[in-house]
């Protein structure tokens, strides 16, 4: 019935179509009795029509539709109930309509939708819980709107998660907030589709690591919220191309070191906040290149007041950004004392630099086809970090390699001894302070 001049749904068509289209007609509106006789319907298309009004209820004889297109028409709003019982709806097209307000749970109790398309509507924003039990939604379009911001609540039901909402393509978008939304994982790719990004919130999630440019593609960013993740390891170059960026949040992780030069491509940085993390000591340079920084956070981490903290203490005479934010838990003498009350030439004296002992195991016998077992001790402080050099010239940390493995303690395991596996091994350990080694030969 496409092209007919129609202003109603006609009523003469065979009841058990279930196919039915009407596009570029005449049709005003749509209600509950225009559908009732055409219950097997699978696919509903009125494109190109004059509908500005859907009556809640008007499809929910449709218990067979999959496919619904109501795109390219005047529609203003879309309420509550309009989609009710539809439970094999797959596709929903509603694009290029005059759409200004989605009321709350508009689009709810929708167990097949896979794809949703607002695209090139006049929506401003989407209201809390506007999508609701659409557990199988995997394409949300909401690009050629007027939305320049996103709340969390907007999507609390929205089991899709970041994807489905990045993936909306939302133009101009200016403020993204994602907080308490489950996510594991962000990548170079995830927020590329909307570069004109000025504020983004991922408060909350499940975060562990950073990768290198993750935050490339919004080189607008001013805010970034990262705040109560599970964040540990923060790799060079996270925070590429943020030349803008004023403000970010990294309290209420697991962050145990930041490298140096992680935030030197920050030269607009002023607010920076790692307090309550799992910081130990901060390496020289590690806050250098941030010219505009008024506010750095770093109280309620575990620091260890030694040699590696001297170059920092030199540097926190010269600013009062660092004042009352360092609190040394570690080594007893030094608990409670704020590290700016502490004479570096006592903390160059707390370190130790390592010493090296290796030898076979009390049980164990160098024998071809046997197991060999290898101790490495180091000590030292900070903790030295141990190497092994096995007769094969490689050099090995605390990795499994076949038949050998190498533990994080230094001792080395090898099973079922060769002759490939008779040498010298090199036991290595270094510290902030220096490194020192020892050697086996097994024959």
């Amino acid at each position: 019935c496409n092209g007919r001049g129609l202003s109603t749904v006609p009523q003469y068509l065979p009841t058990s179509i279930t196919s039915l289209r009407l596009a570029r007609n005449a049709i005003t509106s749509l209600s509950y009795s225009d559908l009732l006789g055409y219950k097997s319907l699978t696919h509903l298309i009125t494109t190109i029509n004059q509908i500005s009004i859907v009556q809640p209820g008007a499809f929910s004889n449709l218990i067979h539709l999959e496919v619904l297109r109501l795109n390219s028409n005047p529609l203003t709003s879309i309420q509550s109930g309009t989609f009710s019982n539809l439970p094999k709806l797959t596709y929903l097209y509603l694009d290029n309509n005059h759409i200004s307000n989605i009321q709350s749970g508009a689009v709810s109790n929708l167990p097949s939708l896979y794809f949703l398309s607002l695209a090139a509507n006049r929506l401003t924003d989407i209201p809390p819980a506007a999508f609701s039990v659409v557990p199988r939604l995997d394409s949300l379009y909401l690009n050629r709107n007027r939305l320049d911001n996103i709340k969390p609540d907007s999507f609390s039901n929205l089991d899709a998660g970041v994807d489905a909402v990045v993936d909306a393509a939302v133009d101009a978008l200016q403020s993204l907030s994602m907080s308490s939304k489950g996510i594991t994982n962000i990548d170079s790719v995830t927020f590329s589709k909307i570069p004109t990004l000025r504020r983004l919130d991922l408060d909350s999630n499940q975060l562990c690591v950073i990768q290198p440019g993750t935050f490339s593609s919004l080189p607008l960013l001013k805010y970034l919220e990262l705040a109560h993740n599970k964040i540990s390891n923060i790799m060079p170059g996270a925070f590429s191309n943020l030349h803008l960026l004023e403000e970010l949040k990294l309290m209420y992780n697991h962050i145990t070191e930041i490298q140096p030069g992680t935030f030197s491509d920050l030269p607009m940085l002023k607010d920076l906040y790692l307090q309550h993390n799992q910081m130990t000591s901060i390496p020289p340079g590690t806050f250098s290149n941030l010219p505009k920084l008024s506010t750095l956070k770093l109280h309620n981490n575990p620091w260890q007041c030694d040699c590696r903290m001297v170059a920092f203490r030199s540097r926190i005479t010269e600013s009062h950004l660092f004042e009352n934010e360092i609190i040394c838990e570690e080594p007893g003498n030094f608990r409670g004392q704020g590290l700016q009350q502490i004479d570096p030439q006592k903390l160059s004296l707390i370190c130790v630099k390592p010493k090296v002992v290796v030898q076979i195991g009390k049980d164990s016998t160098p024998l071809l086809g046997k197991a060999l077992h290898i101790i490495c001790k180091a000590s030292g402080f900070p903790e030295p970090d141990i190497t092994v050099k096995l007769p094969s010239g490689r050099k090995a940390t605390a990795v499994p390699d076949g038949r050998i493995t190498v533990n994080k303690n230094g001792s080395i395991i090898v099973r079922d001894l060769a002759k490939t596996d008779t040498g010298l091994y090199v036991c290595m350990a270094s510290n902030h302070v220096g490194s020192s080694f020892a050697t086996l030969f097994v024959e």
